[in-house]
């Protein structure tokens, strides 16, 4: 019972001490490019989740000015919709989705 919750646990220290490290603060996502709703995503995840954060900015995505809500909008009437604070998203990203761009 204990094993599941310590591999939880250590995944977790691993993700969040890779994404405070100073190697992911010296990426940065295009300047200017960024929607007021990609800048809400970030700003939120980047204490939530910051390995997710880091994961984009290091990404070719942020490079080229693409960001969260760009990728994971979604449509209400879409299977995978959810609301999400605030925002409809599809968790799951799919080639179908990437396609559109």
């Amino acid at each position: 019972m204990r094993r599941p919750f310590l591999a939880a646990f250590l995944f977790t220290l691993l993700f969040s001490a890779s994404a405070l490290s100073p190697a992911g603060a010296k990426a940065k996502p295009a300047s200017g490019k960024i929607s007021k709703e990609g800048q809400a995503c970030i700003a939120c995840h980047e204490g939530i989740s910051p390995a997710f954060v880091k994961e984009w900015r290091l990404s070719r995505h942020s490079k080229v000015g693409v960001d969260c809500y760009s990728c994971h909008k979604a449509a209400k009437t879409d299977a995978d919709a959810m609301d999400h604070n605030g925002f409809t998203i599809a968790v799951l990203v799919t080639p179908k989705d990437c396609g559109q761009c």
